[in-house]
């Protein structure tokens, strides 16, 4: 179905070609940027119709008869100058039906495409997992093909926009509720899972309430829209929300201040931090680019594991949980034998790299590296120690280990927004490698 009159001409003063033509523009009506149009064109031959679609990227309208700018004038205001006003759009072609690649011929009728036509310019038709993107201009529900961001043909989205009036947040926020509302998901709805990392006041903590307009009778032209999307007017209804906690900080409150119902506070334990091997993430990447840093990280990482997973076989040989902390040799000042703060587990790394380093157990913590290196991580260690200490604890019993681990895949929830914005640049890189680690290990 195509519109009963048509919108303009292809134009004939300047060149159409195959992939892009102009049109002329009946001074009546209206194209806008983004309009949808089609073409009917005869074969030279006489041997069938060629059919042109394509997105209007270019509008402009001009005097024609006027020389100079200043000519304006003496048309608009003393009316003496004879001139007709160009209305002219360019249009890149989307789609050809059949693929036969000829031009359209000038002054071909344009219409705007509407119904199937419009499916077919944008491959509505084609899609095998059409999921809702939105309204077009024209009044049309768009589309995208859900098989090119889940992976299984691509799993990319380039959303675009003005930075810092959230446009860009909104439209992903729209985009993942239309994954989860739309029947694409089938059966993999229950385990399909979206994190969300918070990096901005805290507007994304409210994603499960509804919008505090939404029954004013202004809004019923987005309920519209809704329906016409087959989509829901509802808030994200399975969302979990988790947080940081507070710094210097005796209990365990989450760090927001205009939400505390439904927040749930996210750390991790020493031995977490040591047995799963995220030592590397307390390290941005420049400093592991810089000399033997990175060969005496991951020397120290794997020997911190190998200790976290002594302790968990004690701790299942003596029939208990594992535990926050590392039990290991006496350490330090205070001949400590317990790790059970960051601050504890610098100064056994301190101990163990740079006391006695004849010591043959502090050669195996060393390795090939010189003291300078071993140095220079403990230095590092410091310098983050009050923007992570809080995030990595071992004063934890194994039930509270257990409630404030963070672990979106193995939640109830459909959706976790993750709060890193208190954080520091070098905190906030932790826990978004940290996590991005968990997820790309368990999903393989």
């Amino acid at each position: 179905m195509i519109s009963s009159e048509p919108i303009g001409f292809v134009l004939g003063t300047k060149e159409a070609t195959p992939l892009e033509f102009w049109i002329a523009v009946d001074a009546k009506k209206v194209l806008r940027l983004d309009d949808v149009v089609e073409v009917q064109t005869q074969r030279p031959d006489g041997q069938g119709i060629v059919h042109f679609y394509g997105v209007v990227d270019y509008v402009r309208t001009q005097y024609e008869g006027a020389q100079f700018d200043t000519d304006t004038f003496l048309v608009a205001k003393e009316g003496i100058l004879p001139i007709n006003i160009s209305y002219t759009a360019h249009v890149q072609v989307t789609r050809i039906e059949p693929e036969e690649y000829l031009p359209p011929q000038p002054g071909d009728p344009v219409h705007l495409a509407i119904g199937k036509q419009l499916a077919s310019a944008l491959y509505f038709d084609s899609m095998d997992t059409p999921i809702p993107a939105g309204i077009m201009n024209n009044g049309n529900a768009a589309y995208f093909n859900y098989s090119f961001i889940n992976g299984e043909k691509g799993a990319h989205v380039n959303i675009s926009g003005v930075s810092g009036v959230a446009t860009k947040t909104s439209y992903a926020l729209f985009l993942l509720y239309s994954i989860f509302n739309s029947p694409v998901l089938g059966s993999y709805k229950a385990n399909t899972k979206a994190l969300i990392f918070n990096v901005k006041g805290e507007d994304l903590f409210f994603l499960d309430k509804l919008n505090q307009n939404y029954g004013n009778l202004e809004n019923q032209k987005d309920k519209n829209k809704y329906e016409l999307m087959n989509l829901p007017v509802q808030p994200f209804k399975s969302a979990s929300f988790r947080a940081t906690p507070k710094r210097d900080s005796r209990t365990i409150d989450s760090d927001l201040e205009q939400r505390s119902e439904g927040i749930s506070v996210y750390l991790w334990s020493i031995r977490e931090l040591c047995r799963d091997r995220l030592f590397r993430f307390l390290f941005t990447g420049e400093d592991l680019d810089r000399g033997n840093l990175s060969y005496l990280v991951t020397t120290v990482e794997e020997r911190l594991a190998r200790l976290a997973e002594e302790n968990d076989q004690s701790d299942r040989q003596n029939r208990r949980k594992p535990q926050a902390y590392l039990q290991v040799e006496a350490f330090g000042e205070e001949s400590k034998t317990q790790i059970k703060t960051f601050r504890d587990l610098i100064d056994f790394l301190e101990d163990k790299l740079l006391n006695d380093e004849d010591r043959e157990e502090n050669r195996r913590w060393l390795g090939r590296n010189v003291p300078a290196t071993a140095e220079a991580m403990i230095r590092r260690l410091y310098g983050i120690s009050s923007e992570v200490g809080h995030l990595i604890r071992g004063d934890l019993s194994p039930d509270e280990v257990a409630k404030y681990q963070l672990n979106p895949l193995a939640s109830d929830a459909q959706l976790t927004v993750t709060d890193i914005h208190k954080l520091s640049a070098r905190a906030q890189k932790f826990v978004v490698g940290v996590l991005l680690q968990k997820l790309f290990f368990q999903k393989e």
